[in-house]
């Protein structure tokens, strides 16, 4: 009999506002479900909505190969989570999370308040990166304070998606132990054509949440001293208003020869689809522990610009684009009048080599197995 597996993630389909996270969550599903049985509880809304889905029932919905639990804000109880505890047969716990209040640390009081023995995995996707670290550093340091006290000892595994990751975790969390399982990769879809491009000419586009871990706000300043004609369209929800408010003033300051246009939210369908109309995609995040949109953007042929905080290392060397300090601003700069330079048949090159570089990665068989050992380690660790 398969093992079940029972995740607790903030968000998840047919929710998209939530970003990575919700992709992670749905690449183990369709990748690991011959191996186990997944059982996923998450809140019945997506990211900033006051509305339920509209297409959802009570108890557990069927969606794709998992069954789902959404929950309404007001059950988000540790009571809630100790009832389901008691009424559902799992094997594994999985959280999707390290801070979150209501999908990581009110389920952990509930398994301490039962005394459950089962093993536990968190995966915080990021969320120890440094950049990360630096927003809202007093509340984050009272959960780690906190998870001393309620977090079980040895029954828990944390999962990095890459080396960089398994060190920054480390900075933190100095006992518990880490284990390596990159995130599963989103598989390609049917190929897809590349957009026109011209001599002096670049379309440049940001798709991620409005927040400030993923730095809007230093594209748009980088972009002040970028000379040539360049259009950057931003997509993605408005998950800080504030910092919004913030990146629309600085993009009062643009030169003429800069065009930013926000376009609104994406579903998933949408973005490999909308990425392949974009000559590149410009991200300096703050921190990523995979960066799904950035294998997106490579499976829709478009280069990356983004930062050195992502495990996506060496884009230069192989082709498709660059992985620049965000405190080289010269860099980012150069790079993206060297975008604007190129002739179609050069970026045409470039952008065939981020469509094969995207295709070999979402095919690397190792990936999966990693994954399955991290969740079998999980469970011999109790025995």
């Amino acid at each position: 009999m398969k093992p079940t597996i029972l995740i607790f993630t903030e968000y998840y389909l047919p929710g998209s506002k939530g970003g990575g996270p919700i992709i992670s969550i749905k690449n183990m599903v369709d990748a690991l479900s011959d191996y186990y049985n997944f059982k996923i509880i998450t809140l019945d809304r997506d990211l900033g909505d006051s509305k339920r889905y509209s297409n959802i029932n009570q108890g557990w919905n069927k969606v794709g190969k998992a069954q789902v639990l959404y929950l309404s804000p007001e059950e988000l109880k540790i009571i809630t989570f100790t009832s389901l505890f008691q009424k559902e047969d799992f094997d594994i716990l999985y959280f999707n999370s390290f801070f979150s209040p209501y999908f990581t640390f009110k389920p952990l009081w509930a398994y301490r308040c039962l005394k459950l023995r089962k093993p536990v995995v968190i995966a915080p996707r990021g969320e120890f990166s440094p950049g990360a670290l630096k927003i809202k550093p007093l509340i984050k340091r009272f959960y780690l304070l906190l998870a001393k006290h309620i977090f079980p000892k040895n029954r828990i595994i944390f999962q990095a998606s890459s080396e960089m990751e398994k060190r920054e975790i480390r900075k933190v969390i100095k006992k518990q132990e880490i284990v390596i399982a990159p995130n599963l990769r989103t598989q390609p879809k049917e190929d897809i054509g590349s957009p026109d491009k011209s001599k002096g000419c670049l379309k440049a586009i940001f798709l991620s949440r409005i927040s400030p871990k993923k730095n809007l706000d230093t594209a748009l300043r980088i972009l002040k001293n970028v000379k040539g004609k360049l259009t950057f369209d931003v997509y993605g929800p408005i998950e800080d208003k504030a910092y919004w408010h913030r990146c629309q003033s600085l993009m009062k300051l643009l030169p003429k020869n800069i065009k930013v246009v926000y376009k609104g939210q994406l579903s998933h369908k949408e973005v490999i689809p909308t990425m392949s109309n974009y000559h590149l995609f410009f991200f300096p995040t703050r921190g990523e522990n995979y960066g799904h949109v950035i294998h997106e953007a490579l499976l829709a042929g478009c280069p990356i610009l983004i930062s050195d905080q992502t495990p996506w290392q060496n884009p230069k060397e192989k082709g498709i684009g660059w992985n620049i300090p965000l405190n080289k601003e010269q860099e980012f700069i150069k790079a993206l009048e060297y975008m604007i330079s190129l002739s179609r048949n050069e970026f045409r090159k470039m952008s065939k080599s981020a469509r094969e570089y995207g295709i070999r990665i979402s095919k690397d068989k190792k990936v999966i197995q990693q994954n399955i050992e991290l969740f079998n380690k999980s469970i011999k660790n109790l025995k």
